[in-house]
């Protein structure tokens, strides 16, 4: 069994962790995480073993083989997973028992994929990806590194998701567009043209309301 902690000791931690306790390969040892507050207390009766700072120490003496990142925000968590492959830690996944997953469906590192997903035949996913609650990603999507598709989000054929995006609750996406990188779709928005690297569109259809800098 993999001695695994989880890095983000919030909500998301907590949901990642009722992944892991099902998994028979998997040991979570503890969380981290840099909130103060939860620093030496227990979550479901799994130790918080201290912030990210520590990680490096952690791991020797607490003899960590891998990690997953428990964070919603994409460029935190991208940050993050970087650092944990750069000092050899094996990135993990999280797929809960009730996910549908299809034939030829290529899966990265990192990714957590929650109940009640949907993931339609020769799908590429890259890595440390959050697939949320009831999320359908039809046949032959492309979802690029460090992408949080948020619950009920709908993903026609062939839609290509930039590194690094956000796709809002309940947002639908057309087929064979594809969403830029770093940019973001509100929740509820029905996408029927392509979206610019770092636009915010909203609404129905969607349209551009402001671009996000980097």
């Amino acid at each position: 069994m993999l001695r695994t902690v989880i890095i983000g000791a919030g909500e998301w931690g907590k949901v990642v962790l009722d992944i892991l306790q099902d998994s028979p390969d998997v040991k979570v040892a503890g969380f981290l995480d840099d909130n103060k507050d939860v620093n030496s207390t227990q979550i479901a009766g799994i130790p918080v073993l201290g912030d990210f700072k520590s990680l490096s120490q952690i791991v020797k003496n607490c003899r960590i083989e891998a990690a997953i990142v428990a964070i919603g925000n994409n460029s935190a968590r991208a940050g993050i997973f970087e650092r944990i492959k750069k000092i050899g830690m094996k990135p993990i996944n999280a797929i809960h028992e009730t996910a549908l997953i299809g034939k030829n469906v290529q899966i990265g590192q990192g990714v957590s994929i929650v109940i009640g997903a949907v993931i339609n035949i020769a799908t590429v996913i890259g890595d440390n990806v959050i697939i949320g609650e009831g999320a359908i990603l039809s046949h032959h999507c492309t979802i690029k590194n460090h992408v949080h598709i948020a619950p009920d989000a709908s993903l026609a054929a062939g839609v290509t998701i930039g590194e690094g995006a956000d796709i809002g609750i309940g947002a639908i996406i057309l087929d064979h567009l594809t969403i830029g990188r770093n940019a973001t779709v509100g929740g509820g928005a029905v996408v029927i043209e392509d979206v610019p690297v770092n636009a915010v569109v909203v609404g129905v259809p969607a349209k551009v309301i402001k671009y996000k800098s980097g």
